[in-house]
C-alpha cells in the first residue's frame, strides 16, 4: 500500500470511569472519586482510590480507575497493570478490556493488544469499540484483510462510526477506488460539521479527490 500505515487512525480512546458497584456505590469517597476524575484532578482521585482500595480489597471498578488514573498521568504501563487486575478479579469487566486494548496499542504491543481485544469480543461479540480497536491491532501487523472485515463488522454495528470510515476507506485507497470514494463521501457527510475531525476532514478531501482520479482512470 502506498500510503503510511501511520495514517490510519490509532484508537478511539473511551476510557471510562466505572460508577456503578454493588458494595462502595453509595460511599461518598467513591462518588467523590468519580468528580475527581471528571474534573482531571489524577492526583488527588488517586489517593482517594488507593484508601477504598485497602478497604475493598481487589474491587475491580477501583482497580480500573486507578488504570483511568494512571493512564491520566501518562503512565500506560501502571495503568495496564490495573486494569489486568481488574480483568483478573472479573473476567466481564468490559472497559478494563477495551482500555487495557488501547494502552498496548498505544504502547505498541500490537499482538498482545489484539489477544486482549479477541478475550473481550468472546464475552461482548457485538461491541462496536472492541472491534473497531481490534481492526487497528490487527491492521498494524500488516494483515489489510482481516482488518477491513473488521471494520465492516464495526460499521454493521455502528453505521455512523466515524474513524472506523476514515480508515476502511484509507485501507480501500489504491485497491478498490470507488469504495473508497463512497467511504470517505459518507464520512465527509458526517465529520464536516464536527470541529474535533477538522484536521481529518482536510485529509479526507485530499483522498476523496485522489481516488475520484483514480477511479476515473480505472473506467
Amino acid at each position: 500500500m502506498s500510503y503510511s500505515i501511520n495514517a490510519l487512525l490509532l484508537v478511539v480512546t473511551i476510557l471510562v470511569s466505572q460508577p456503578f458497584l454493588m458494595d462502595i456505590s453509595d460511599d461518598p469517597n467513591y462518588i467523590e472519586v468519580l468528580k475527581l476524575i471528571d474534573k482531571k484532578e489524577y492526583n488527588k482521585a488517586e489517593e482517594v482510590l488507593e484508601q477504598l482500595l485497602e478497604e475493598y480489597p481487589d474491587n475491580p471498578y477501583i482497580l480500573h480507575n486507578l488504570g483511568l488514573v494512571r493512564a491520566g498521568q501518562a503512565d500506560l504501563k501502571g495503568a495496564s497493570e490495573y486494569w489486568r487486575r481488574a480483568i483478573k478479579v472479573d473476567s466481564r469487566q468490559k472497559n478494563s478490556y477495551l482500555n487495557l486494548g488501547i494502552a498496548l496499542i498505544q504502547m505498541g504491543e500490537v499482538e498482545e493488544a489484539e489477544g486482549v481485544l479477541r478475550t473481550a469480543l468472546a464475552f461482548f461479540p457485538m461491541d462496536a469499540h472492541l472491534h473497531y480497536n481490534l481492526a487497528v491491532a490487527i491492521g498494524y501487523q500488516g494483515r489489510y484483510d482481516e482488518a477491513i472485515g473488521e471494520y465492516e463488522k464495526v460499521i454493521e454495528l455502528m453505521p455512523q462510526h466515524l474513524q472506523a470510515l476514515y480508515n476502511l476507506a484509507l485501507l480501500f485507497q489504491d485497491t478498490e477506488p470507488d469504495r473508497a470514494v463512497e467511504l470517505w463521501r459518507r464520512y465527509l457527510d458526517l465529520a464536516r460539521e464536527i470541529p474535533s475531525e477538522g484536521r481529518y476532514v482536510k485529509e479526507a478531501e485530499v483522498y476523496l479527490q485522489l481516488a475520484i482520479s483514480k477511479a476515473v482512470e480505472g473506467e
